[in-house]
């Protein structure tokens, strides 16, 4: 009989100490956890500023390419007057020389005073 009187405390001072173990690992666990949201918390903030930041890059690599597009579109359009001025001057030149041709012709060779 006097050994189930020993058995009694020691299972109780098992029973304690599991639960004192229990309490403390729990009590990390919350910690853990607390850790976790907190860092969860600054990815969330960390992302959502990326986000934003992501959004005006974005934005202004837009207008950056519009202004290439719109300098490319103005060369187009100097190289099309450039083509036409090139035309106009040959055509003027032409001109100029059957004018001059002409003029000779009427003229008697003078060149005009």
């Amino acid at each position: 009989m006097s050994d189930n009187k020993n058995i009694i405390p020691i299972a109780l001072h098992t029973l304690h100490q599991r639960l004192n173990d229990g309490d403390l690992r729990m009590g990390r666990i919350e910690l853990s956890m607390t850790e976790a949201m907190l860092r969860l918390e600054e990815n969330t903030r960390l992302t959502i500023e990326n986000t934003e930041l992501t959004q005006r890059n974005a934005e202004t690599t837009q207008d950056i390419k519009d202004l290439i597009v719109a300098a490319r579109l103005g060369f187009k359009v100097l190289g099309g007057l450039g083509a036409i001025v090139k035309w106009l001057g040959v055509i003027s030149a032409g001109a100029l020389a059957i004018y001059s041709a002409l003029y000779a012709a009427t003229h008697g060779g003078v060149p005009p005073k």
